[in-house]
This record gives structure tokens, C-alpha cells and sequence, in this order.
């Protein structure tokens, strides 16, 4: 049989026996003696494996550029041209491989360490992974927080990276038969180790969170998330009357929780937060919350004015007069200036263009000077002066005229509604650009808060004196019969999808079902006479012990005083192995976590991108290990042979 010679980095050389030269690749992989303890090795692999992870990600052009090159010096068939064009011009260039760019840190930082041990090439492998799971996750790895970090990190990067690395020394020194297009006679390793990675992302992550939850509901369970602080159950989301039960069996308060959840986030909204709500009375909290925004917006009319010559960005024109000049010129909306214009006059007579025949305004300048005009005449032409609308807005004419607006707005079809609502909204942005830092915000705000107001206390109308709550269905109906019909409205009510999300997760009800066996009742039940012999465990145990007690010469009082404790002990145990599954558990934030399948979401693009992480990080470690195996001329032993 062939005798194979390596030359270990500890300057000795060392002979394999082996049938052929793969074999003997194989066994010096696994039997290279090391220089380290295994603990070092994991402790030195896993600091270094960042940087090596880093490393590969700045050379990965460079090597998939020499894969290319590869592939085509084994294929004369291909030609420069196609493989010039496969390449790219990108990668055409001199872009440095990932060797090349180690070569260099080098330079710097002295040699990488490269693991000696099994465990510390899978660990650094597995280190290796994350980094490039992390330095290639952007926002989605970071999603939900630490909570999220970590799994994602495991699944998606260390758990491929670990199977690769395995999988690489698994199949190390193995090469595929001559005849295989590509890649025939190469190493199986590094193509064995991106499989492996491939197929491990998805299995972990179906193994880490297994149940399967509907996209669109945990859409909506995020959506009620971000207002509550919490997601809805399990089994409100999975609707499986099993868990169900258990989640109120764990917590028979869970729906309470849930009322009072919803209802701190509609009110939330109005600006006061609460957990129930009445009406009826100038110290309720409907009378309360009406002052106190009716007062806000009172005060703002008095202190705020629309200035109209706020400029915004280039061009030197005031935004508010580009904004309607705009709109006046557009073919979708220009058709509705009469209309504007007729419901301007109706809120202010003097904004009519009307009253100055001799105006030389533009067609496109008209709802601008209507509403802004100063009233200055050219003493020469008798003309009103072109540009001449810089005269400041008080907020109790903005607020009057928005609501006409918004009223005209309700009366007529979509395009039209649109129409007005945008000049609406231009308004709106003149008001807030004109606007201190201080008061920025504010007329938003006390239109959002008294619009969420409406809904509120239509919702808990009529439902007589105390204090109540509000349920989606409730206020669901009392948005859309409001929706539209009142000036401060704009489009939906900011609440409106939480309550959509809400609605979709009922409080939860017990259904009746048959009790459910516990585990350990389900496997005994495939042995003959266990489940019996389990059900009368405290009388066997009693009788066994009383029995042994008095063949060992006591008397039968001592024997059954010995019979006692054994019969309580196992009667006791036997009920808790065969009672149906405990509930206690069932809200516990852990297993909720786990049933919402929210650890690791399914994420097809981090699956491919952990497979290319450990495509370029096996071809690398395949790579650096055979540069330590060279045949020599020379004689040693590997320990162990």
C-alpha cells in the first residue's frame, strides 16, 4: 500500500499508509496532531473567525472571478469571450481574491490563526457565519430587537456555518470522477460544505420555531403590537380551541387585559390615555377631553397665521404659491378652480377674485390671490399688482376655510373630493412652515387628537351613565360613520388599522373538548399493562414494600408502617404522569414567543445569503488546508496509526 508523507507546521514530518492519495488527505484532516488544547484552539478560532469573515466578504469578487477562471481552464470549450461576459466587467478587473486581501492583513498583522482541532475549526467556522450573517443582515437582523439578534444569527449564519464546516471534513480528500462536467476531479469538499449550508438554514429555523403562522396574521398581530406593547396570543392567532383553553386556564384574566389594552390605545390617540371611558358630564372624560382640545385649537387660531412668502427650497418663489400654481395648472385638477374658488367666497367675500375686474392675475394664480391678495392697485394701469399676495393668514380663517374645504369635499365624487382635500393639505404645510419650533406640529396634532375624539365619543354614546369600554366593532362603526363627515377628518383615523388588527383577535372562549392524555400516557399505552400498573402504582409500591419488609423478618405493623411512604409517593407520581398536560406554562412569554414563530420569521433572502457567506468561506478553508498537505520524501508517523 502507498506511503504518504506531510510536513506538519511543527517542522516534523508525518507518514499515512493509505490506498490512494485522496484517503490519505482524509486521514491527515482528521488525524493532524495539534499544538493546542482543545479550549485554546475554540478560544483562538473564534476570535480571529471575524476577521476572517471580513476578509472573505472583501475578497468575494476576486473569488468568485477565480472560480470563473477555474471552471473555464477545465472547459477549453468555453471561450474568452463567454467568459469575459460571465465574468463581467466588474470582475473583470483586478480585484483582489480574498487570499490576496488575507496576504495583506497579514503584512500587518502577522499570520491569522487557523484552528489545529475539529472542535475549533467548526466553532471558528460557526463564528465565522454569524459575522457574515451580521455584517450582511442590514434592517431585517435587526428586527425586534436583541430577541431577534441572536436567534437570526444562529439560524442563518452559525448553524450553516458549523453543518459546512463538518460537512467540508466529512467528505475532505474525496474528488468527483474525471467525467463530470466543471468540476471533475476537484475536491468534493468545498461544494459538499455549501450543500450542507444550504439545507441547514431552513431546517433550523424550522426546528427553532416550528409553528407556521399565516403572514397576513402576523402582519396584524405586529400592527396591534406596536400600539399595545403586546402581541395578541397563540391561540388568538393559530385559533386552536386546545390552546385556547390552556391560555385561559394559565390566565383567566388575559381578556380583561386585553379590553383594557385596546382601549388605552384608542384613547391614547384623543391625547389621554384610559382603560375605560364616560360621558355625560363636564368632568367625564368625554366633557374633559372636549375643552381641552376644543381650547387647544381655540388657541391656536388666535396665535398662528399662514405666512405666505415661507420660501422652500430652490427657486426663490414661496412654497404655498408653487403648491397652488401647481394645482391650477394640473390637467387632473384645474378643472375644480371655479369650485375652490366659488367655496373660498363663501368663507371670506373678500377673497373673490371677483371684486377686482381689472386684475391681471394668471389663470394659475388665482386661488393664491384670492387668498392671500394684500389689495394693493397699480396708481397707473388701476390693475392689482401680479405677486402682490403676501398678506398673512389668521389661523381663525385658516381653521374656517379648511372646513369648508373638507365639508365640499364630502359632498362631491373621489376626483373631486381629491381636489379639494389637496389644496386642503397645502394649506396645512403653509400653516406648519410658517409655524415657530415650538408650536411645529400643533394644528396637526390637535386635528388628529379631536378627529380620534369624534370616534371616541360616538363610539361610547348612548351606552347611559358609568364608566365603559370601547370594543373594535364599536369603533370601527363609529369611524366609518364619521369618516368624511367632519372637516377635521383626513382620510383614515390613525387608529383604524389597529382596530382592523384588534378585531381580527377575539377574546378568547373556552370550547369543550376531551381531555387530551399526557405524553408519558401516550407512550405507555404502547406497552402492554403499563398504563395499568402506572394507575395503581400506590397500592404496588405499598404492597411490594410491605412484602419485602416482612420477608426480611419484621413484624406485618412495621411492614405496612414501611408500606406507607412508597404508596404515597408513587400513588402522587402516577397522577401527575397520567393527568392531561399542565397549563401552567401556557402564557408563559417564552413558549408565547415560540408559538408566534416571531425568533427566527422565515427569510428566504438570509437562507441564500447564508449559503454564498459559506460557499466563499468553505472554498477558502478547503483552500487554506490543503496548503499544509504536501507529500514529501521523508519519513515519520502519525500518532494513532
Amino acid at each position: 500500500m502507498p506511503v504518504f508523507e506531510f510536513e506538519h507546521t511543527d517542522g516534523k514530518t508525518y507518514e499515512i499508509e493509505a490506498p490512494d492519495e485522496k484517503a490519505a488527505l482524509s486521514a491527515w484532516g482528521k488525524n493532524k496532531p495539534s499544538t493546542v488544547g482543545v479550549g485554546e484552539d475554540i478560544a483562538k478560532a473564534s476570535a480571529v473567525a471575524p476577521a476572517k469573515a471580513g476578509i472573505g466578504m472583501l475578497g468575494s469578487l476576486g473569488d468568485v472571478r477565480g472560480l470563473l477562471d477555474s471552471f473555464a481552464a477545465s472547459n477549453p470549450a468555453v471561450s474568452q469571450g463567454k467568459l469575459a461576459e460571465m465574468r463581467g466587467d466588474v470582475i473583470n478587473r483586478n480585484i483582489p481574491s480574498s487570499a490576496d486581501v488575507r496576504k495583506s492583513v497579514e503584512g500587518v498583522t502577522g499570520p491569522l490563526y487557523d484552528p489545529q482541532t475539529t472542535p475549533g475549526k467548526i466553532a471558528g467556522a460557526a463564528v465565522e457565519g454569524a459575522t457574515g450573517a451580521a455584517l450582511t443582515g442590514g434592517r431585517n437582523l435587526i428586527e425586534g430587537g436583541l430577541r431577534g439578534v441572536l436567534p437570526r444569527l444562529g439560524v442563518y449564519g452559525a448553524a450553516p456555518g458549523a453543518a459546512g464546516e463538518v460537512a467540508r471534513q466529512q467528505t475532505e480528500g474525496y474528488k468527483f470522477p474525471e467525467w463530470v462536467p466543471g468540476v471533475g476531479g476537484k475536491d468534493i469538499s468545498p461544494y459538499a460544505s455549501t450543500v450542507a449550508s444550504l439545507f441547514t438554514a431552513p431546517f433550523a429555523r424550522s426546528k427553532v420555531t416550528p409553528n407556521k403562522i399565516d403572514p397576513t396574521v402576523s402582519a396584524r398581530a405586529e400592527t396591534y403590537k406596536n400600539v399595545t406593547g403586546d402581541y395578541p396570543t397563540v391561540g388568538q392567532m393559530t385559533k386552536d380551541p386546545r390552546h385556547i383553553n390552556a391560555e385561559l386556564a394559565a390566565k383567566p384574566t388575559i381578556n380583561q387585559i386585553q379590553k383594557d389594552a385596546y382601549n388605552r390605545g384608542i384613547t391614547e390617540a384623543v391625547g389621554e390615555p384610559t382603560t375605560n371611558i364616560d360621558a355625560g358630564g363636564p368632568n367625564t372624560y368625554i366633557g374633559r377631553n372636549s375643552r381641552r382640545i376644543g381650547g387647544d385649537i381655540d388657541q391656536l387660531e388666535r396665535t398662528t397665521t399662514v405666512n405666505p412668502n415661507v420660501v422652500m427650497g430652490r427657486g426663490g418663489q414661496p412654497q404655498i404659491y408653487n403648491d397652488l400654481a401647481n394645482f391650477s395648472m394640473h390637467p387632473d385638477t384645474r378643472q375644480y378652480v371655479p369650485d375652490i374658488l366659488s367655496t373660498i367666497s363663501q368663507v371670506r367675500p373678500h377673497f373673490t377674485p371677483t371684486n377686482y375686474p381689472n386684475s391681471t392675475i394668471l389663470p394659475q394664480e388665482k386661488i393664491h390671490d384670492a387668498l392671500f391678495r394684500t389689495g394693493s392697485m397699480n396708481p397707473t394701469t388701476g390693475h392689482i399688482n401680479r405677486y402682490g399676495g403676501s398678506r398673512p393668514m389668521p389661523g381663525n380663517e385658516y381653521n374656517e376655510l379648511r372646513q369648508a374645504l373638507y365639508r365640499e369635499a364630502e359632498a362631491g365624487p373621489p376626483p373631486r373630493a381629491q381636489a379639494f382635500r389637496t389644496v386642503a393639505n397645502h394649506l396645512d404645510n403653509a400653516m406648519e412652515a410658517s409655524l415657530p419650533t415650538d408650536l411645529q406640529g400643533a394644528w396637526g396634532n390637535s386635528r388628529r387628537q379631536y378627529a380620534n375624539f369624534l370616534a371616541v365619543e360616538k363610539a361610547i354614546g348612548g351606552k347611559g351613565a358609568g364608566k365603559r369600554q370601547i370594543t373594535p366593532d364599536e369603533f370601527k362603526s363609529a369611524s366609518q360613520e364619521l369618516m368624511g363627515k367632519h372637516p377635521y377628518l383626513r382620510n383614515e383615523l390613525e387608529r383604524n388599522a389597529f382596530t382592523e388588527a384588534a378585531g381580527e383577535f377575539p377574546p378568547l372562549k373556552k370550547t369543550s373538548l376531551p381531555p387530551e392524555p399526557s405524553k408519558a400516557a401516550k407512550i405507555l399505552s404502547n406497552i402492554p399493562g403499563a398504563n395499568a400498573a402506572m394507575q395503581y402504582a400506590g397500592p404496588l409500591a405499598g404492597a411490594a414494600t410491605s412484602a419485602l419488609a416482612l420477608h426480611r423478618g419484621h413484624d406485618w405493623i412495621k411492614a405496612l408502617d414501611a408500606g406507607i411512604l412508597p404508596f404515597l409517593i408513587a400513588a402522587e407520581g402516577s397522577k401527575k404522569v397520567l393527568m392531561p398536560p399542565g397549563h401552567f406554562n401556557a402564557m408563559n412569554p417564552l413558549k408565547q414567543a415560540w408559538g408566534r414563530n416571531q425568533f427566527v420569521p422565515p427569510d428566504a433572502s438570509a437562507t441564500s445569503r447564508a449559503a454564498f457567506i459559506q460557499a466563499l468561506m468553505a472554498g477558502q478553508r478547503a483552500n487554506q488546508n490543503q496548503q499544509y498537505c504536501s507529500c514529501l520524501n521523508s519519513q515519520g508517523n502519525v500518532p494513532g496509526q
